[in-house]
């Protein structure tokens, strides 16, 4: 699905990144000694590069990329060798009509550029914070060498100075796009934590300041800052940073705020709900899927996105049902299989007391081959103290295979197998690579789900602990309602 999706956005961005107009644009690139029988002209949008334009090899080293009829979406570009290494990056901007001078040697430090004064300045403060992070590097080594922490009131120093380096950049050349980049990239100052009216300090102010000024170097006005990296890489520091372990909930009510935020705004509006629906169809956090579910139901489906085409919105349609009724919480489905002797046995009939396990497998499976071992030794430590079961599905048609397996691993639990069901269970539980793990509770509501063996303890006594958190809360709740009655 993400995949689709990127398709449909590497589209959109080819025919947003060139803009007709009768001024055209021409960049002459003069490299001394340069081989190359081609350069590259390329764009950033978002964390993703698309090739803008090509220039060819003129004599003396020199290459032209020009159009007459077309300007260039403002941003940031590469530029590209003809094996697509990065030479330099520099910011398109109003200036479309400049030369950059430089030579094969020291390509970034020799650098000169003509008729753009943003970008001349952007590649001296390139050059200037590439020494002084080199001298950071080196300090760090000496660092770990020495084994001695002589070295870090230097070290302060230096990413002190490194940050003013790139203030002062931003301070000289206001409203150039190129600042208005560097500065989002800036973390914004925290003050202080205020003192409570008891004199006690409110230990969640400066979270609850980062999260509530995280957007303020951002000009939502500047579609432009969207064909560099820095939008991205600010946006995934969001969600990253601030909501990584929150639940499903609280995330989708962020995305939703941020979305909302900038409806008017329609590039950034786009870019974020494509974002935010991508990343969390295959977010490596258990049970973020939700948040996939909520965001493409309440955009995609809802019809808030005219870039989609009718087969996109279907695809993601299709995608919702398929993992809607895999969330955290929803019920697992009753699977009747075979075991090795042919008898058919219903995982709801041999559900452990308080857990069940659904494991499936390919006898064939190397992973499968070295987890199986470890999630035995987990039932065999915790059958009776835990309360589980596992009922372990070989995905496999090959009895004597899946025999094999079974005795050489010592699998000591429910065994069924084969291709054979009371249900397509392979397409239902979303299996596209082995194995695969769902944990259930006693009502076989799936609570845990691609947990590795040996984190299962560790996973249900956390589940237990917020079980019994919950329920402590309920009666605090229960017990204020009925003072507030009295």
């Amino acid at each position: 699905m993400k995949k689709i999706l990127l398709a449909c956005f590497t589209l959109l961005c080819c025919l947003n990144s060139i803009h007709a107009d009768d001024k055209g644009y021409t960049i002459t690139v003069n490299i001394k000694n340069c081989q190359d029988s081609v350069l590259y002209l390329v764009n950033y949008y978002g964390s993703q590069t698309y090739l803008r334009d090509t220039a060819y090899a003129m004599p003396g080293g020199k290459y032209i990329f020009h159009k007459t009829d077309k300007t260039l979406q403002r941003g940031m570009y590469v530029l590209a060798s003809q094996k697509k290494a990065k030479y330099m990056e520099f910011f398109i901007d109003k200036e479309q009509n400049f030369t950059i001078n430089t030579d094969t040697l020291e390509m970034l430090r020799h650098a000169e550029i003509k008729g753009s004064k943003q970008n001349d300045n952007f590649l001296k403060y390139v050059v200037q914070l590439a020494d002084k992070q080199k001298q950071l590097r080196e300090l760090g080594k000496k660092k770990v060498a020495d084994s001695t922490d002589a070295y870090d009131e230097e070290i302060k120093a230096l990413q002190k100075d490194i940050n003013k380096t790139t203030d002062t950049y931003i301070q000289k050349n206001p409203g150039t796009l190129s600042a208005k980049c560097l500065w989002l990239n800036e973390e914004i100052d925290i003050p202080e934590a205020p003192k409570n009216e008891d004199g006690t300090i409110d230990s969640t102010f400066q979270a609850r300041y980062y999260k509530d000024h995280f957007w303020d170097h951002m000009d939502w006005n500047d579609d432009a800052i969207l064909y560099s990296p820095f939008f991205h890489t600010r946006l995934e520091r969001y969600f990253e940073r601030i909501f990584y372990y929150s639940t499903n909930d609280t995330i989708t009510n962020a995305a939703v705020r941020l979305i909302e935020s900038v409806a008017d705004k329609y590039e950034y509006f786009k870019y974020i709900v494509w974002w935010a629906v991508g990343h969390y169809e295959v977010s490596k956090v258990m049970g973020q899927e939700e948040v996939f579910v909520n965001l493409a139901r309440r955009y995609y489906i809802a019809g808030r996105c005219d870039w989609a085409s009718e087969t996109l919105v279907n695809n993601i349609q299709k995608r919702i049902d398929q993992l809607e009724p895999l969330l955290i919480g929803k019920t697992a489905p009753e699977i009747v299989m075979p075991d090795t002797n042919g008898t058919w046995i219903s995982s709801y009939l041999t559900r452990g007391p308080r857990y069940t396990i659904y494991w499936f497998y390919d006898p064939d499976c190397g992973h499968c081959k070295t987890q199986t071992p470890k999630l035995m030794d987990f039932l065999k430590e915790n059958r009776d103290s835990l309360g589980i079961e596992v009922y372990a599905i070989a995905m496999d048609n090959n009895r004597k295979q899946w025999v094999n397996f079974i005795n050489k691993y010592h699998m000591d639990c429910i065994n069924v197998g084969g291709l054979t069901a009371n249900m397509d269970y392979k397409t239902y539980f979303d299996i596209i690579g082995t194995p695969v793990l769902y944990l259930m509770d006693k009502d076989m509501k799936i609570i845990g789900k691609k947990i590795e063996p040996t984190d299962l303890k560790g996973f249900i006594m956390s589940h237990e602990k917020s079980e019994r958190a919950k329920v402590e809360e309920g009666k605090t709740n229960q017990k204020t309602k009925q003072t507030k009655s009295k």
